[in-house]
């Protein structure tokens, strides 16, 4: 996992002014770091270089850092072990940690408001390991006959764990229990999944601004959100008219990409069919368990008309034609510019997350969007029952 904040399309240009009078300290025990060194960087702050100071033998540390108002740190030993703190002036804080994993293991005193950020990343943390641990249950059973059967009940149980996140996170967010912390649930994330859209949930969004601006008058992280408010509200119109480019009944835009082979496959060449466009990659476990649907599916209505258009996420070419082989999808259409999120279809459909997918008919319309378990097939038994 990056540390990397949800706002960071708009990060700030503010000069704090920094008095010696004002912290905080970050004292601190990190065990087993063997005289590692440990770094501190401030997020809120563009292109921030992080301090840093060796642990001692005893794995003791100390910063000393001169804020004026609330200020948004990473703590960290490397970008995959590190713990979020938000502090305030004067405030004297204490940290211990094991250094195997620093998120899971830390404790804090001191700081309210970062033990605050620490009950909800603890919180999520849970969540995820349930996610993992379906995710196993999916792996273990790869290829067995019982996996069919098994997919929906792990569809659910992960719909599940999403929601419960969710809900955790909206009722701390609207009982207003910690504004600055509230400012770090919006960015908490399930298996790669976004728990709040800034288009479907600016309520949330909302709510946090106005609860940062009313403590924290003129702080750089009040600026920052309403800064973030104020883009996405203008580039909303843009993606409303997307969204009507993109809905049931529209004529899906063309994609032009090349195969694993290099050869370019359009989608509109699949015209007088039922199409699939797909949207995965190799990466997303949510994906994978999704395929073994598709392939059903696909063996059911091939011989009725119906074909699947799918497009990788992917940055490296053998791990997407792996996962080709290894789910049994090579008798369909495949194409990647593998650039990750870039994927020029991914922005051409406005694709946020993945697995996404449309139902295109023979004219090359869109019929239907985000099939997903069950959901393709009745749709298609629907299509061919007429």
């Amino acid at each position: 996992m990056r540390f990397t904040v949800l706002f960071a399309v708009a990060i700030l240009l503010f000069g704090a002014c920094k008095k010696e009078s004002e912290g905080p300290e970050i004292q601190g025990t990190i065990f087993g770091a063997n005289n590692e060194t440990i770094y501190l960087m401030n997020l809120l702050e563009k292109n921030a270089q992080p301090d840093s100071v060796a642990l001692n033998a005893n794995g003791d540390f100390v910063f000393d850092v001169e804020i004026d108002q609330p200020t948004d740190y990473v703590l960290y030993l490397d970008q995959q072990n590190f713990v979020r703190l938000l502090l305030l002036p004067d405030q004297q804080v204490q940290i211990t940690a094991d250094a195997s994993d620093l998120a899971s293991s830390y404790r804090i005193e001191g700081s309210p408001t970062s033990k605050a950020v620490r009950n909800i990343t603890q919180h999520n943390l849970e969540s995820n390991n349930i996610i993992d641990s379906l995710n196993m249950v999916y792996k273990a059973n790869e290829g067995s006959p019982g996996l069919e059967k098994l997919i929906p009940k792990l569809q659910q149980q992960s719909q599940q764990v999403f929601q419960k996140e969710r809900d955790y996170l909206v009722s701390f967010i609207e009982e207003n229990k910690s504004p600055l912390a509230s400012y770090v649930a919006l960015s908490m994330r399930v298996s790669n999944e976004a728990i709040f859209d800034p288009l479907d949930d600016m309520k949330y969004f909302e709510m946090v601004d106005t609860a940062l601006s009313n403590r924290y008058t003129n702080s750089r992280m009040s600026s920052f959100i309403s800064n973030f408010i104020r883009k996405v509200k203008s580039q909303q119109e843009g993606r409303q008219t997307a969204s009507q480019r993109l809905s049931v009944g529209a004529i899906a835009p063309d994609i032009a990409l090349p195969n694993p082979q290099g050869d370019t496959v359009k989608l509109s060449s699949l015209r007088g069919k039922y199409v699939l466009l797909d949207f995965w990659a190799s990466w997303c476990q949510p994906c994978r368990i999704e395929n073994p649907n598709l392939v059903k599916t696909y063996w059911k209505y091939k011989w009725k008309g119906f074909d699947i258009y799918q497009v990788s996420l992917d940055r490296n070419r053998d791990d997407w034609v792996q996962a080709i082989y290894k789910d049994r999808l090579k008798n369909w259409k495949h194409v990647s510019d593998l650039k990750f999120w870039q994927s020029t279809a991914a922005q051409l459909y406005n694709v946020k997350s993945i697995p996404a997918n449309f139902l295109i008919d023979p004219e090359g319309k869109i019929v239907a969007r985000n099939l997903r378990g069950p959901n393709l097939g009745e749709k298609l038994e629907e299509i061919f029952a007429k």
